[in-house]
């Protein structure tokens, strides 16, 4: 930043992409997304956080979302080891929370959340393209603390999740470690999903989740 009239036009921004600027502009690592002022930003570090395919504020974060639904803290954490792509356009609305402890979160191109989704990433979460998430999602890849059975072996199922090309959730979803949700699926609402599933165009739903329908489709 050099001289007033830079100063004068920085401040003259509005303070989301102020933020942008301050936070990856200015001696720091230079990444075309835009954050809204609200979004509490830790951890960031050179090859934090990866653009497939870079586009000017391609990737929103802490913006918008439906009316009616009162959005918590954004906030994204990226711990030494983790890191999140984008691989194309993203949304993520009020009160997303990323919390990358390591591995790394993916997110596939034409992405969006509604409000208050939160990704808890220790070893791997993967979405495909044209993912669409309601409000109050929570996507977790692991326990938090270690379980162990009672021959006194940790648990060692795989824990990643991935969730395919083209699959809405709804509202109020939990999905836990070593869950797979297959392409052009729905997720009901306040479904749990705990498992792998495999076969496409299925209608996912209940406590824990099971196959509802199957050769379902959907569109926006």
């Amino acid at each position: 930043m050099r001289g007033n009239g830079n100063l004068h036009k920085i401040l003259a921004l509005p303070r989301s992409f102020a933020l942008c600027i301050r936070l990856f502009g200015l001696g720091g690592v230079t990444v075309p997304m835009l954050f809204a002022n609200s979004v509490h930003v830790s951890g960031l570090r050179k090859g934090s956080i990866r653009l497939a395919n870079p586009k000017r504020f391609g990737v929103k974060i802490g913006f918008g979302g439906s009316l009616g639904i009162t959005p918590g803290e954004s906030s994204v954490f990226i711990a030494q080891g983790g890191s999140v792509t984008f691989e194309g356009r993203a949304n993520l609305c009020e009160g997303s929370v990323l919390r990358i402890e390591g591995g790394c979160l993916i997110f596939g191109d034409g992405f969006n959340s509604n409000k208050n989704c939160k990704f808890w990433c220790d070893h791997g979460v993967t979405f495909g393209k044209s993912c669409l998430l309601e409000w109050n999602v929570s996507i977790r890849d692991g326990d938090g603390h270690a379980i162990f059975g009672p021959d006194g072996i940790q648990d060692s199922r795989s824990p990643e999740v991935s969730v395919g090309d083209h699959v809405w959730i709804a509202a109020n979803v939990d999905v836990l470690k070593g869950s797979r949700i297959p392409d052009d699926s729905i997720v009901a609402a306040r479904a749990l999903v705990t498992k792998t599933f495999d076969e496409p165009n299925v209608l996912i739903g209940g406590l824990p989740a099971k196959v509802l329908r199957h050769e379902v489709s959907w569109k926006l």
